[in-house]
């Protein structure tokens, strides 16, 4: 004979195990979104700042090249900046782009149950 209360059980526990997939699943496509927006900034940000950094060295190798144009202490002023900008970008691109800390882990988030 089958015991009802035993396939009553079963049937919550595949519903409850339906909906525990079903939200898995939604959460995880939020992942996936978030995790596609957060790349999308990264690049918008990556170009944004290259844009910056080809300006700030126009200019400043503008002043360097026509030094007899400005005075001294403008033409310190843009060799500093210069230098600082050339070291952060390589500080900048360590950080962001080389170290492997930094990569966003995208993995599935099920459960397992064994």
């Amino acid at each position: 004979m089958i015991d009802k209360n035993k396939t009553v059980e079963g049937l919550n526990e595949i519903k409850a195990f339906k909906q525990a997939l079903e939200q898995e699943k939604i959460c995880f496509e939020e992942n996936k979104k978030h995790f596609i927006r957060w790349n999308i900034l990264k690049l918008i940000m990556g170009y944004s700042a290259l844009f910056v950094l080809v300006c700030i060295m126009f200019i400043c190798g503008f002043v360097i090249l026509n030094h007899s144009n400005f005075n001294e202490i403008i033409l310190i002023s843009s060799i500093g900046v210069l230098f600082t900008d050339i070291v952060l970008l390589m500080f900048t691109i360590y950080k962001i782009v080389l170290k492997e800390n930094n990569i966003d882990d995208f993995k599935p988030i099920t459960k397992r149950k064994d």
